[in-house]
This record gives structure tokens, C-alpha cells and sequence, in this order.
């Protein structure tokens, strides 16, 4: 089986990483800091499985919570951000991609995935009760440290997509996902620009060039996808960038703020207390006492 896998340290974001190119999946163990993550889209269904930390999801502008032991679905390009509001949380993400699926299913791009834990209704509740048992059996693997996981993850990732084709799947037959996904084309060229270049200067006439639209129409339209403006969301994906690397980091302040494409310190300071409630020293300080606490569970309870 064709896959590849990295350790990285406790300290460091992931602690885990496997990709199988073959069967379009990926399988991460992440631990994730505290604070807001900018909004971006993925070419591969996400599905999302908190082991600690209190966090919550906003997809497509709605706003829900991520509850400990409780399976996400995200579907592939739909646009969303995070924000975990302790210090640490930590998930296992997995990701397959649109490409796999449809080698499964051709007309899978007529269906859309809807499993969110505040919307699984009583039918659905079986499958996603099982749904939540094998991200635990993945969980529990992984914590085994037992040979051959890579092999009885891959099997489970799969049992998990037949049982999401099979009982969260909404058929698209009016044609609204259609232009819904042209509207929503222009916020992607406009999130992929800005994740490539957010480091340098980047201007209102940069990405209305990029997407063929007018500063009032691209304003309006953004404004509308997103529920905020363009400039916003800019410092926004520059400020979580700064986030991730005053707890990974040791750099001084001035040297993230500058490398990740902010200038003026006072004007970065105030909007970086808005957006996380704290101060940036007061995060690195706050991710440094919190270093040694960050394990996984060792007996994870199921749902």
C-alpha cells in the first residue's frame, strides 16, 4: 500500500501525518493552538474528530460548535475557519480527496455531504453513532503504537465513507449547488491568491484583476460569501499566520509581523487583541505553560 508517514515532536503542530496517494487519503493527528483560523476551502471532504479542547466550525457562514467525540464532515470546497478557545485542542483530521470519490461513485459531484452533529437527526443517529466508533477504533490504534495501522486506518476511512455516501448524501437535482458553486469561485481564486501571497503587499485592483470583477461588484460579493470585507479577511489569514508561529516559535515579535506581511507594530498589536483577546506576548506565554500539557488521551471514551 502506497502511503507515506511522519512523526514530528509533541511540541510541534502535528504529531502525526499519513498520506496515501493511491486511496486519496490522508490522516493527521494535530494539535492545534488557540485562537481563530482564517477561512479556507479544501479540494477533499474533511472530516473533523475533537479529542480535547473546546472549539467550533463556521462553514459556509454558519457557526457551529465542535463537541469532544463528535464527527464533522466538511464538505470539499466548502468554506470555512475554526477557532479553538483554549489554549490547546487537539483532532484527528482526515481528508479524501473529490478525486477518490468519484472513482468511486462518477455522479458523486450530484451529492452533497451534510453530517454535523447539531443537525444528525433520529434516522441518521445509528450510522453516526458507528461513524463516531471508528474514528475512536483509529484514535485507539494510533495510541496502541501496534504494528500495521496504516492498513486498519485506511480499511476504516473507507467503512466510514460508505456509511457518509449512504445516510448523510442529499441529492443536488435543482441545480442550485451548480450556481451556487460559480458564485463561490471568485472567493476561491481570491483565498487561494492570498494563502500563496499574503506575505507581500496585495491590493483591492490586485484580486479584482484576478477574478475579472469590478472593485464594487468584487466588494459586494465577498462581503456577502464571506461576512466580512476583503481587508479584513486579509489581516485576518496574516494575523493567524503570526498566531501559529508566536507558539511554535521562538522569533521576536517584530520579526512574525514583518516575515508574515504586517507593518506598523501599534496597529498590529490592537488588531491582534481583537481578534484572540490577548496581547501577542501574552499567547506565547501562555503557549509556552501549556507545552508539557499537551498529550493524548490515553483511554478515550466513546460517544
Amino acid at each position: 500500500m502506497a502511503g507515506r508517514r511522519t512523526r514530528k515532536k509533541r511540541e510541534e503542530h502535528v504529531s502525526f501525518f499519513y498520506q496515501n496517494t493511491q486511496l486519496g487519503l490522508s490522516i493527521r493527528f494535530t494539535h492545534v493552538p488557540g485562537g481563530y483560523t482564517s477561512v479556507h476551502y479544501h479540494d477533499s471532504v474533511e472530516i473533523v474528530y475533537p479529542l480535547n479542547g473546546d472549539a467550533s466550525i463556521q462553514v459556509e457562514g454558519k457557526t457551529y460548535n465542535l463537541p469532544k467525540r463528535q464527527v464533522t464532515v466538511v464538505g470539499a470546497g466548502k468554506l470555512h475557519s475554526t477557532h479553538t478557545h483554549d489554549t490547546w485542542g487537539m483532532a484527528l483530521a482526515i481528508h479524501v480527496t473529490k478525486q477518490a470519490l468519484v472513482s468511486i461513485i462518477p455522479d458523486i459531484e450530484s451529492y452533497h455531504l451534510n453530517c454535523i452533529p447539531d443537525e444528525v437527526t433520529t434516522e441518521q443517529f445509528p450510522a453516526y453513532r458507528e461513524l463516531c466508533e471508528i474514528m475512536e477504533k483509529i484514535t485507539r490504534s494510533y495510541i496502541s503504537g501496534k504494528g500495521a495501522f496504516e492498513m486498519e486506518a485506511c480499511g476504516l476511512i473507507l467503512q466510514a465513507i460508505a456509511l457518509l455516501i449512504q445516510n448523510f448524501s442529499v441529492s443536488d437535482i435543482s441545480g442550485t449547488k451548480t450556481s451556487a458553486a460559480a458564485a463561490s469561485e471568485p472567493i476561491r481564486q481570491t483565498i487561494r491568491y492570498v494563502e500563496e501571497n499574503f506575505k507581500e503587499i496585495i491590493t483591492l485592483d490586485d484580486v479584482c484583476e484576478l477574478t475579472g470583477y469590478g472593485k464594487e461588484s468584487f466588494c459586494r460579493l465577498f462581503k456577502r460569501k464571506m461576512g466580512m470585507s476583503f481587508l479584513k479577511y486579509l489581516n485576518e489569514v496574516r494575523l493567524t499566520h503570526c498566531c501559529h508561529e508566536l507558539a511554535a516559535t521562538d522569533d521576536p515579535i517584530s520579526m512574525i509581523m514583518e516575515r508574515n506581511g504586517i507593518r506598523g507594530q501599534k496597529q498590529f498589536n490592537a488588531s491582534f487583541k481583537a481578534l484572540y483577546g490577548m496581547t501577542p506576548s501574552e499567547i506565547r506565554k501562555q503557549a509556552y505553560a501549556s507545552t508539557n500539557a499537551k498529550e493524548m488521551p490515553e483511554d478515550p471514551a466513546v460517544v
